[in-house]
């Protein structure tokens, strides 16, 4: 079970209020015509809770040293993409990247441990989304979308002289969907800013890895998931 800590938790209830505040300033917000055809969008935000999760048990069983979950620290996280919107519909194809450090006080959990390394997200989506109020200047909207993901992972939980333990260096691709609740705020005819909260999986993968001493080499089934807090903005074309 991944436990977010209460700072984190915070941070994820705050942004997740966000819809509701604009469904309520909504009602009397001024009614605009909505925004029809291409548009560029740039989001950036914080990764808040990320991390690997090993899928088959054989895979945790002696002399593996991994636990089942390997979280990773809060990180800088962003997305660039297009999209073509109809009425209050909207399709956006994105590249989007996140880089993070693993958390080595979760990771360790016993001073017999040393724990580190890091771990990478690229991803290329296709998204669609449904804004929920119509000719509004402020509305929720909810959508999700799916696409493939290269996932970076270079760990270790390692004990003793020699060092014994587990180690993973990989790179592997996978199937990737997401998510997305949010808010947007239209502050001119062609700008829009939106505050999104972004839940996102990365399945099937592989990742090459040692375990014991001397080191024997393993595969470890894996899935990638993170929780992102994103604020970004739409330009018209």
């Amino acid at each position: 079970m991944i436990v977010v800590p209460i700072s984190r938790f915070a941070a994820i209830a705050s942004l997740a209020s966000f819809p509701l505040f604009f469904v309520a300033t909504s009602a009397s917000a001024q009614e605009v015509a909505p925004i029809k055809g291409s548009y560029g969008v740039v989001r950036a935000g914080m990764s808040l809770d990320s991390g690997l999760k090993f899928k088959n048990p054989a895979d945790l069983a002696p002399p593996t040293t991994l636990t089942r979950d390997a979280d990773a620290k809060a990180a800088i996280t962003g997305e660039i993409g297009y999209g073509y919107a109809i009425d209050r519909f909207r399709i956006e194809a994105t590249a989007g990247y996140a880089r993070s450090k693993v958390d080595r006080s979760e990771a360790a959990q016993a001073a017999a441990f040393d724990a580190g390394g890091s771990m990478s997200r690229l991803d290329f989506l296709v998204s669609g989304y449904v804004d929920l109020l119509k000719n509004s200047r402020f509305t929720p909207y909810v959508g999700g979308g799916f696409g493939v993901a290269r996932v970076t992972a270079k760990l270790a939980r390692v004990a003793g002289l020699p060092a014994g333990g587990t180690t993973i260096s990989d790179k592997e691709w996978g199937f990737a969907y997401h998510g997305t609740v949010g808010a947007s705020c239209r502050i001119s005819d062609g700008v829009i800013l939106d505050a999104s909260l972004r839940q996102e999986r990365v399945t099937g993968l592989d990742l090459r890895g040692t375990v014991g001493s001397p080191a024997t080499a393993r595969a470890f089934n894996t899935s990638y998931n993170t929780t992102s807090a994103l604020v970004g903005v739409r330009f018209g074309f």
